[in-house]
């Protein structure tokens, strides 16, 4: 990974109609491909980690509801994001599906994102009730964050306990209202092309 600090990867596990898609954000990055193949899904993804209050979630022509059922079908749902920080190194920012009510909770941890640790031993991914469990079975010390704590977390504030406080440079996201707002927010030189390859 060529960045020293700031987002490193976005994975998506069972999600907006992927079994697994990963986005490093390390490097400049291009999302090329036909129309309705899901490059909007996974950069619109982001909004569930950076824009924590649920009011200011944009998904266009989708409501809010439709929208939490498409990337939260199952509680084995994950939208996962890598983070390197100056002070603690990588940090891994997540929502995971809480089952039926297709509602998500958040959880952070301090350690690189392996995608293998989501996995038990039968190759399924682990549910929402274990997912504590299944992390400290491969070293990483996780916690649940109700939306208030995730946003102190993610926007700098209180720590409590042994809890990861990272404190990243992102106030303004806050208010980001649009995902290419969003996607404008992020730091380093990203871009999102949404284009039709040439025939």
């Amino acid at each position: 990974m060529s960045s020293d600090y700031g987002f490193q990867q976005l994975v998506l596990l069972n999600s907006a109609g992927y079994e697994r898609a990963e986005l490093p954000l390390d490097e400049s990055v291009s999302l090329i491909a036909p129309n309705n193949t899901g490059k909007t899904s996974l950069i619109n993804a982001l909004q569930y980690l950076l824009i924590i209050d649920k009011r200011h979630l944009d998904f266009g022509a989708h409501d809010k509801d439709k929208a939490r059922r498409f990337y939260f079908p199952s509680n084995s749902s994950y939208i996962l994001l890598e983070v390197t920080l100056p002070e603690s190194g990588s940090v891994v920012l997540g929502c995971v599906g809480k089952g039926f009510s297709h509602d998500y909770a958040y959880f952070a941890y301090r350690g690189p994102l392996k995608i293998e640790d989501y996995r038990l031993d039968n190759g399924k991914l682990v549910t929402q009730p274990q997912l504590l469990e299944q992390l400290a079975h491969h070293g990483r010390t996780a916690n649940f964050y109700s939306s208030t704590e995730f946003a102190e977390t993610v926007y700098g504030g209180a720590a409590s306990g042994d809890r990861p406080a990272p404190s990243l440079p992102c106030s303004g996201w806050r208010t980001a209202r649009t995902p290419t707002r969003t996607v404008r927010f992020l730091p380093g030189p990203y871009a999102w092309t949404n284009s039709v390859p040439a025939k």
